[in-house]
């Protein structure tokens, strides 16, 4: 047991004086300490802020409440007249070397910033973290009244890189920077230089890529100045892109640490795909990875690939048997990933599938070298060994009949109709549905073809079909499609896997009719979508052009099939819910409706949380590409450190408290009992004005600010309340107080 301000507060031994104070809701300044870099080392001859001094009883000198320990019966006193002259002396060293016009002017509560009332010149004014900077709040709570000019930046002390800008000219060498780079990250790119007594954070080479910057962002978290700063927003970019939710950061650190085990976990507690998405998936996470700016995106597929390849499959975690019992009618994607959910949480589910083999469009419609038969079926059958029952070669024409087997239905059919190609010579031998192709080719009956083919559509189906035909033999494969290269539906990816494997792709032509002298005639497209977006191309007829081919696949759409259609009453997910979906979206719908499933009976929606791996304490370079990873959502895990007081010196009013406001011109504010702000008021003497409030049972608290041109900071402080709030305080009643 410890007394803090008169406060007794039952403490652990040897917490320090700073913790026991904030536990208690007490707040003791500290700059350069932060609760996650505790006991991490500085700089040789650092001695730290100086700003959390405190009284001891029994002892002559001021302690350290960052480093003090506590003791039974310690008797600690964190405001005194003297210790206030103490931390303001200290934020005078700190301000040495930190000029910030924004500290003193008179115009930053509610400014605007552009233009600046004052005029400051652009180099000179405020960093961006104006309203937000640990200095400025440090100012006001210690009521700072010396001068401070203004912001001179020094070009030769500023840097940038894709990410982040470096600003040393606002450092005030607290450090914490070169804490968290050295001993939190351990990546060693940050140190500190010293002139004149002074440190500075400084890159330990010329650039930060010179140095080793991992770019991870840990410094500008911990950095309470404008000298790091983010140049694009922060965010977990890869995690929030993906559709199906999948913790990319933690699974690609496991991989990074050696642990490929806890990566397979944490990919399969989110997903049953994983083998799956490692070969086929779009990888949006790829396209929003941070590192991009940088160099190049993480391989996060292939990781994931590596990590289900690797590592055996294990049984997930099963909730105990609900008795409620739900019907799935389709076996693709997103059926199946809506089983795969469902069983988890404990219901009895019952897949119905058309097909002889269950997977959808991944065991039919993707070419068997992108995705072989065999990886489908092993992620399907860790599905039925969740207790899943699949029925395959069962057509289901009749929702109603079995709406009433089941507590719930949900329709995950796709779209596995191909849309009908409508020129002149589709229906001759020779001319194939995309579709009907590539579920021949995959069945194992190799449809007869000839060495020159022709694909019609620019969608990730018709590039499947090119890449099949050039897998079972064509020499010659050709995609012609409406839409300008810019404007294909496919994924790039897609197209350029094609094009590596010798495909065609022409641009910007429509099919007029395939003949049967095997020459299929196109007229030029001038443009597809009219004014709206709506599907309606237009074209020029005065421009043809023929193309010789064995054989013509058309693969321009999919639609659903008319015999089954969800009604209200039936749950939906995947195409037929709102498609055409990409296998990682088609997955991420199906969670989405087994989510909602769960909740229409009585369930949270929700699957256990996965292991995630402890967060290293490196982030060095390791072996692969998982080590290339910024690990952005790290940083988000750092605690924030206490902050001053929004009214900075809140003291309570009262005869003795009176006496310590001092006789000089200032703003004082008045509160009540509530800490609700009553009066704002400018005086020649604040000792004074004060007095007059020590018997007034409505004012209980107040602070004080100095200013010689209190007028003109009264009428500055009392637009700014009328600007946040739309009023005025209470004991303010004339406008004319404005001007």
């Amino acid at each position: 047991m410890i007394t803090i301000d008169g406060r007794r507060i039952d403490t652990p031994a040897g917490t320090t004086i700073l913790d026991a104070a904030a536990g208690a809701g007490i707040y003791i300044p500290a700059l350069c300490r932060h609760p996650d870099l505790d006991g991490l080392p500085a700089e040789p001859g650092f001695a730290g802020c100086d700003l959390c001094v405190v009284e001891i009883e029994g002892r002559a000198d001021p302690a350290h409440a960052c480093w003090m320990t506590t003791e039974p019966g310690l008797v600690v006193r964190t405001e005194t007249p003297s210790l206030r002259e103490r931390r303001r002396a200290a934020f005078a060293r700190i301000l040495d070397g930190h000029p910030h016009a924004c500290l003193t002017c008179r115009q930053k509560s509610g400014c605007a910033r552009e233009p600046c009332s004052l005029n400051v010149p652009v180099g000179e004014r405020c960093c961006p973290k104006l309203g937000r900077c640990v200095i400025e709040k440090l100012h006001d709570y210690l009521q700072f009244s010396s001068p401070v000019p203004l912001f001179r930046r020094d070009d030769r002390l500023t840097q940038k890189s894709a990410l982040f800008a470096f600003d040393w000219n606002l450092c005030v060498g607290c450090l914490r920077c070169v804490r968290a780079c050295n001993g939190l990250r351990q990546v060693g790119a940050l140190g500190a230089v010293r002139n004149d007594g002074r440190f500075r954070a400084a890159f330990r080479a010329a650039t930060p890529e010179e140095s080793g910057c991992r770019f991870c962002g840990t410094c500008a978290e911990v950095c309470p100045t404008g000298a790091i700063l983010d140049r694009v927003r922060h965010e977990v970019a890869c995690r929030r892109a993906c559709p199906a939710g999948l913790d990319v950061p933690s699974y690609v650190r496991a991989i990074a640490q050696g642990k490929t085990d806890v990566a397979a976990r944490i990919i399969r507690a989110a997903v049953p795909f994983g083998r799956v998405l490692g070969r086929v998936c779009h990888a949006p996470c790829e396209a929003a990875c941070r590192r991009g700016a940088i160099d190049e995106a993480v391989s996060i597929c292939a990781l994931k690939r590596f990590a289900c390849d690797t590592v055996p499959p294990e049984p997930p975690e099963r909730a105990p048997a609900t008795g409620r019992r739900v019907g799935i009618v389709g076996a693709g994607p997103a059926g199946l990933s809506a089983a795969w959910f469902l069983a988890r949480k404990g219901h009895a589910v019952t897949v119905l599938e058309e097909q002889p083999e269950a997977g959808g469009m991944l065991r039919w419609a993707i070419p068997a070298e992108r995705l072989p038969a065999d990886v489908v079926a092993d992620e399907v059958a860790g599905i039925s060994r969740l207790g899943v029952e699949i029925r395959t070669s069962t057509r289901v024409k009749d929702l109603a009949t079995l709406r009433r087997q089941f507590d719930a239905v949900l329709v995950a059919t796709g779209l596995p109709c191909g849309r009908r190609l409508n020129v002149p010579g589709v229906d001759q031998e020779g001319v194939w549905n995309g579709l009907d192709f590539l579920r021949t080719a995959r069945s194992g009956l190799a449809p007869r073809m000839g060495d020159r083919m022709l694909v019609i559509g620019g969608g990730n189906v018709a590039m499947d079909c090119a890449l099949t035909a050039r897998e079972m033999g064509a020499r010659d494969v050709t995609v012609v499609c409406l839409e300008a290269e810019g404007q294909m539906p496919a994924f790039a990816w897609e197209m350029r896997r094609a094009r590596e494997v010798g495909v065609r792709i022409m641009n910007a032509w429509g099919p007029v009719r395939i003949g049967t002298d095997k020459r299929t005639t196109f007229r030029r497209c001038v443009s597809v979508f009219d004014a709206n977006g709506r599907f309606a191309p237009r074209f020029d007829d005065a421009q043809q052009m023929s193309l010789e081919a064995n054989g013509v696949i058309a693969a321009i759409g999919q639609q659903a099939d008319d015999s089954v259609r969800a009604a209200p009453e039936f749950f939906a997910a995947g195409d037929v819910g709102g498609g055409p979906f990409s296998v990682i979206n088609a997955i991420a719908s199906g969670k989405a409706a087994a989510a909602r499933i769960d909740v229409s009976f009585g369930g949270d929606g929700l699957l256990p949380d996965p292991e995630i791996p402890a967060r290293p304490a490196a982030l060095g370079a390791g072996s692969g590409d998982a080590s290339r990873c910024l690990q952005c959502d790290l940083r988000l895990t750092l605690r924030t450190p206490a902050m001053p007081p929004a009214e900075a010196d809140l003291r309570e009013v009262s005869a003795a408290r009176a006496q310590e406001a001092p006789a000089k011109e200032g703003v004082l504010k008045l509160f009540g009992a509530d800490r609700v702000l009553l009066q704002i008021t400018g005086t020649a003497n604040l000792r004074e004005e004060l007095g007059k409030y020590v018997s007034n049972e409505r004012t209980r608290y107040f602070a004080f600010e100095l200013d010689p041109y209190y007028t003109k900071r009264e009428s500055e402080l009392l637009q700014a309340y009328l600007q946040e709030h739309g009023r005025l305080p209470e004991g303010v009643e004339n406008l004319d107080d404005l001007y």
